[in-house]
């Protein structure tokens, strides 16, 4: 449990990096479904499953996209622009 102190009440505690509070539901929420862990948002990835990479925009994607913002590979499972 956290203590919520705008509401003064004990909320359900997330699991750290893998869920985020949804204070409008007033539950966690898992990050999206090919993330390991994410921040901010359930779509926002900090890390991908295995046949997954971190794309720029921290969405996990089978393969990094070509061309946002320039030619980009998979560098430890990560998306990373060409120099």
């Amino acid at each position: 449990m956290r203590f919520d102190t705008f509401n003064a009440k004990c909320l359900e505690a997330c699991l750290p990096d893998v869920q985020i509070y949804n204070n409008a539901e007033q539950k966690c929420e898992t990050c999206q479904e090919d993330c390991i862990s994410c921040v901010g948002d359930i779509e926002t990835c900090t890390s991908c499953k295995e046949g997954f990479v971190l794309n720029i925009d921290s969405t996990c994607q089978p393969e990094c996209r070509e061309g946002e913002p320039a030619i980009q590979t998979a560098v430890d499972g990560v998306c990373r622009e060409c120099e």
